[in-house]
């Protein structure tokens, strides 16, 4: 089994991969991980203190990450052609081993499907 999410749903599969979350500077720290995923996808990756601390992760939360493989998929191009730094911290900071990044070369866009009348 391999976990995938993006944006803000790959906040699970970093959780279970092994970082953990604190959803207020003060509060209980949570840790969601299982050794069940053999492997992980994170698509435009939650960066620390995304959505204020609603998001739960800083910076070191995900130095906990462990050595499963893990790939991140970073967009290019939505504000300066360039990946979003925070959308690549968990990258950077989860252990070497089996990471990859990929980063898509332009801005990439999410539509409502269409819809068929009657």
């Amino acid at each position: 089994m391999v976990v995938a999410g993006w944006s803000g749903g790959s906040a699970i599969a970093l959780a279970i991969t092994g970082a953990t979350r604190r959803f207020s500077p003060t509060g209980l720290v949570h840790e969601q991980k299982t050794l069940k995923p053999v492997g992980f996808f994170g698509i435009a990756t939650m960066g620390p203190g995304s959505a204020g601390n609603d998001g739960g992760f800083d910076s070191e939360d995900y130095d906990k990450i462990d050595a499963r493989p893990f790939i991140a998929f970073i967009g290019k191009g939505d504000t300066n052609g360039k990946p979003s730094e925070p959308r690549t911290t968990a990258w950077h900071r989860s252990p070497a081993g089996a990471k990859f990044i990929s980063y898509a070369p332009c801005r990439m866009s999410v539509t409502a499907p269409k819809t068929r009348s009657k």
